[in-house]
C-alpha cells in the first residue's frame, strides 16, 4: 500500500509540474497577445490621427480652391 501512494504521489507530483509549466506557457502566450493588442491600439490611434490630419487639410484645401474661384470669376 506504501508503494501505492508513493507511485501516486510521484503521479500527482508530475502532473503538477506539467499543469504548472501550462499554466506559464499560457500565460506567456497572453502577455505577448498583451504587447500585440498594444501595438494596434498605437497604429489605429496613430491612423484616426493621420486621417483628421488629412481632412483638416482637404478642407483647406476646397477653401483655397473656393478662393481662387471667387479670384478668377472677380
Amino acid at each position: 500500500a506504501l508503494c501505492e501512494v508513493q507511485a501516486a504521489s510521484g503521479e500527482v507530483s508530475a502532473a503538477s509540474a506539467q499543469v504548472a509549466g501550462s499554466a506559464e506557457s499560457l500565460s506567456a502566450g497572453a502577455s505577448a497577445q498583451a504587447a500585440n493588442l498594444q501595438e494596434v491600439a498605437a497604429s489605429v490611434q496613430e491612423l484616426a490621427s493621420t486621417a483628421s490630419a488629412n481632412a483638416a487639410r482637404a478642407g483647406e484645401a476646397d477653401r483655397l480652391a473656393g478662393d481662387a474661384r471667387a479670384a478668377a470669376s472677380a
